[in-house]
C-alpha cells in the first residue's frame, strides 16, 4: 500500500465515507510531496500552506497549490487568526487535512474557521500533531519540551549533547543549540493542550472527537514495540524514538443538513 493510499485508509478507518473521486485539500503541504502522491493515485487533490515552498514537477502544477505568501521565513508561523484565508469557494472540498500542521500554528482559530468553510456539509476533516506531553519533543528532542521551555532545561539537554539533526549537522555548541531551540520554540511552534485544540475546532464544526484507535486500526501494538526496540538499536537513536509515539488524531464534520453559520 502506497503512503497516500495508506492515509486514506486511516481517514476511512476514522469514520470517513468518501464519495467517487473526492476533491481533497492539503493544508500546510509544504513541498507538495502528498498532493502529488495523492494525484498520481487518482485522486482530485491540491494544496495550501503559509509559505510557498512547493517543488513543482512542471510550471502547470502551480495551479494544483496556493499560499499566503511567496517568499518568507518558513519557521517562522507567527500569523494572526484574520490573516488566514483559503482562495477556494465555500463547501468545495470532501475532505481537508493537516499533517503536524497545528502544534505549528499560531492562527489555529482561522486555519479551523477556513477548513470548516471550505468543506462539503458532509465533508470530513483530519487533522495530526504530536502531543506536547510527548517525552521527545520531535522537532528538537528536548525531553518534555513541549511543556517544559525554560531556559535552563534546554541549557540542561544542550550540555548533555542533545542535538536534532540540523544542529548535528552544523555542528552546533551547547550555547548556540540553546539559541537555536529558543528561537524555534518562540517563533515556530506554539503547543496547546487537546482541550484547547478540541474548543477552537468546535467554534466552526457540530462535530469534533478524537479517533486514534480507529485511525492507527491497522497498526497494532506489537508494531509499535518493535520500532521502539529497532529505534533503540540504531545509531540515531533519539531522532528514531521520537519518530514512533502515535500522533493525536483531531477528527471534525460539518452537519450533513445544514449547522450553524460560518
Amino acid at each position: 500500500m502506497s503512503e497516500a493510499e495508506n492515509l486514506l485508509w486511516s481517514i476511512k478507518s476514522a469514520g470517513w465515507q468518501a464519495p467517487p473521486r473526492p476533491r481533497i485539500l492539503d493544508f500546510g503541504c509544504g513541498e507538495g510531496r502528498r498532493v502529488y502522491q495523492l494525484r498520481d493515485a487518482g485522486y482530485d487533490a491540491y494544496g495550501f500552506d503559509l509559505i510557498d515552498t512547493v517543488k513543482l514537477r512542471k510550471p502547470l502544477d502551480s495551479r494544483l497549490f496556493s499560499a499566503l505568501v511567496a517568499q518568507n521565513d518558513p519557521s517562522d508561523t507567527r500569523i494572526s487568526d484574520e490573516t488566514i484565508s483559503l482562495p477556494y469557494e465555500d463547501a468545495s472540498f470532501d475532505l481537508v487535512f493537516s499533517e503536524t500542521v497545528i502544534e505549528h500554528c499560531y492562527a489555529l482559530g482561522g486555519m479551523m474557521r477556513e477548513c470548516a468553510r471550505v468543506l462539503k456539509p458532509d465533508g470530513f476533516s483530519v487533522h495530526t500533531y504530536p502531543s506536547r506531553n510527548l517525552v521527545l519533543e520531535p522537532h528538537f528532542l528536548v525531553p518534555f519540551g513541549g511543556r517544559m521551555q525554560a531556559n535552563w532545561w534546554l541549557q540542561l539537554w544542550a550540555a548533555l549533547g542533545v542535538r536534532n539533526a540540523i544542529q548535528r549537522g552544523r555542528g552546533l555548541s551547547a550555547r548556540e543549540t540553546v539559541a537555536h531551540n529558543r528561537e524555534y520554540l518562540d517563533v515556530g511552534v506554539c503547543y496547546r493542550s487537546d482541550r484547547e485544540i478540541a474548543a477552537i475546532a468546535q467554534r466552526y464544526f457540530e462535530r469534533v472527537s478524537f479517533e486514534r484507535r480507529k485511525y492507527f486500526a491497522g497498526d497494532p501494538p506489537p508494531s509499535q514495540i518493535k520500532r521502539y526496540w529497532s529505534a533503540l538499536r540504531s545509531k540515531d537513536k533519539l531522532s528514531r524514538l521520537a519518530e514512533v509515539p502515535r500522533l493525536q488524531i483531531l477528527v471534525a464534520s460539518r452537519a450533513a443538513y445544514g449547522g450553524q453559520t460560518l
